[in-house]
């Protein structure tokens, strides 16, 4: 399965909603070793 996070917060690291999202891709990564995850940062030029 293939993933795509797209970061949209102006707050970067301070994001509430961005750190509980990369704790729940964490747990997904640990439990499916063979997904794929793309992911988009809007903020980062």
């Amino acid at each position: 399965m293939k993933l795509l996070f797209v970061k949209g917060s102006p707050r970067g690291e301070r994001s509430t909603s961005a750190r509980v999202a990369e704790s729940v891709f964490g747990t997904y990564r640990t439990k499916n070793p063979g997904a794929q995850f793309d992911e988009i940062d809007l903020w980062q030029g």
